[in-house]
């Protein structure tokens, strides 16, 4: 009779994680629907004109060129900026569904090639930056709060909250004129040297690292006060429950009950943010890549933003969302996976 309830028990509880990712599922086509409107309407509300850059009485116009009233009523007409915008917008979701992100007006080249170029380095950025941030928070998380009131948890409470107040791109200004201007441990600027171009893949590779290294440092200080906060907090909010206090009462040990029961259900919260800043990895860090002259995402995109270049915008924001949602859908299946309470409300 027990097993036929406890099959029973598992056929209901597989129902309801189908039904949450069925529910997960529909939200996020209507936030993907709600994602292409905005996008497509938000970079045409800012202030400017991409043709004022390209003829030089805008911002950022360094790259100008002499443009008279025909050329411009020309070039309107071509990209289809005379339309009106529901008219653009119609044309906009039928270049989507054919896989068309447009022409670049400012960098006069596909936006999909020159996304395709930059976003690549911005995840070779951020997945570093991010696990080594998630390792030393999560360890030193647990650690502080198995040593909750003692000299090493008020120690690294203090450390990684001062950290936490120092802005991402004064930080790292610090260590670039420290590591890579004053003592010359490091290269200051870009993701390559121009010398290593042409030599062995080993040593690229390592002139590849070489150049990372500033800016995964400054990335993972960045990320590991968050990361190192929130398992802390979880660790001692779960030491709390009464099965610990049962176990406990039965003779575990302060480590069995730490990493056999504790952190098991504390990791939980701590996935959601993991999963969550790894959707930004599409974007890049704008203030790191910056400092750093770093060829990736968020670089790319403030530079699309000064130029109000439209196409690159609408392409660029629209693979940081989809990204996003792809990887927050991953970790709603590693929820529903780890987690026997998630059902459907």
């Amino acid at each position: 009779m027990s097993c036929v309830v406890d099959k029973e028990s598992k056929r209901r509880l597989a129902k309801n994680k189908l039904h949450f990712l069925k529910r997960r599922l529909l939200d996020y086509l209507l936030t993907i629907g709600f994602i292409l409107v905005i996008n497509f309407f938000l970079p045409r509300l800012l202030p400017g004109d991409p043709f004022a850059q390209l003829s030089g009485t805008g911002v950022g116009s360094e790259m100008a060129i002499n443009l008279d009233a025909a050329s411009e009523a020309a070039l309107r007409q071509y990209y289809g900026l005379d339309k009106p915008l529901w008219e653009q917008f119609i044309i906009y979701l039928d270049n989507l569904l054919h896989g068309n992100l447009g022409y670049a007006y400012y960098f006069k080249a596909p936006v999909g090639e020159l996304l395709a170029e930059r976003l690549p380095w911005s995840l070779l950025l951020m997945f570093p930056g991010i696990l080594l941030a998630s390792i030393i928070g999560i360890a030193g998380g647990v650690f502080a709060a198995w040593r909750r009131g003692t000299r090493w948890d008020h120690g690294l409470l203090a450390l990684l909250l001062t950290i936490r107040t120092i802005p991402p791109f004064f930080l790292g200004s610090i260590l670039l004129l420290l590591f890579g201007v004053k003592m010359q441990w490091f290269p200051i600027f870009g993701a390559f040297s121009v010398e290593a171009a042409d030599a062995s893949v080993v040593t690229r590779l390592k002139d590849i690292v070489w150049h990372l290294i500033l800016p995964v440092t400054t990335l993972t200080l960045t990320e590991l006060p968050g990361k190192f906060l929130l398992t802390r907090s979880a660790v001692l909010d779960t030491l709390r429950e009464d099965y610990i206090t049962f176990g406990r009462a039965r003779g575990l040990s302060v480590r069995q009950l730490m990493f056999g029961h504790a952190l098991p259900n504390a990791l939980l919260p701590v996935i959601t943010h993991i999963g969550l800043r790894l959707g930004l990895a599409a974007g890049g860090m704008i203030y790191v890549e910056t400092v750093f002259g770093y060829p990736g995402m968020g670089k790319f995109m403030f530079e699309a933003l000064t130029a109000r270049d439209f196409q690159v915008l609408q392409g660029g924001f629209l693979v940081i969302s989809l990204t996003v949602l792809l990887l927050n859908l991953l970790v709603d299946v590693l929820y529903a996976y780890l987690d026997p309470r998630v059902e459907v409300q």
